[in-house]
């Protein structure tokens, strides 16, 4: 049998990892309402699902911590990993913890900016051998064409555009379960 990676994605195989959803970086993104409630949706399909959160924040001595908004909806999920390094894979906390979850293939990435620690965070998660998810709802930069540019490198180098929508829908798989209901109403 030919083995394709077409992008598929179990949801016992895969985590949400969000970087740097912070409040003054949040500030001055394009597109931040849009942003933030695909985001929120996004977190709460995800926590419907039972899949693995994992949380980091830029310097947030400087930069402020994640969004209240974000941090309230990810009630006990949120536990964030501090950085200083753009990419999430040069953070020893962050590999230790993604590395708890010893079936993990699959990461489902959001936050920003896109085209700085989300694509460098990308760029590594691949060469590390994970599939990357990239939820193009949920990314954003100061500057739409660098979101496009962030985007665009990511798809370029294997990884997978997908929405908020179509991730949580890939990952149920079928109707008629409580959670479909659930995710259903989630996104409507």
């Amino acid at each position: 049998m030919i083995e394709n990676n077409l992008g598929d994605i179990v949801k016992d195989r895969c985590a949400l990892v969000i970087v740097d959803m912070q409040d003054k970086l949040f500030r001055v993104m394009a597109d931040r309402e849009a942003l933030l409630n695909n985001t929120l949706k996004l977190i709460a399909g995800i926590k419907a699902l039972k899949v693995p959160i994992y949380v980091t924040e830029q310097y947030p001595k400087g930069i402020g911590n994640t969004i209240e908004k974000i941090v309230a909806e990810l009630g006990d999920a949120y536990n964030p990993i501090e950085k200083c390094e753009f990419s999430c894979f040069n953070n020893k906390c962050f590999i230790d913890e993604l590395e708890k979850n010893e079936f993990l293939t699959d990461i489902i990435l959001i936050g920003i900016e896109t085209h700085i620690c989300v694509l460098q965070t990308a760029m590594d998660a691949i060469k590390k051998g994970y599939n990357v998810h990239l939820i193009s709802d949920c990314v954003s930069s100061r500057k739409t064409e660098n979101k496009k540019i962030g985007v665009n490198r990511i798809m370029r180098i294997g990884g997978f555009l997908s929405s908020t929508e179509t991730v949580l829908f890939q990952l149920l798989k079928e109707a008629g379960s409580e959670t479909f209901k659930t995710i259903s109403n989630i996104v409507k």
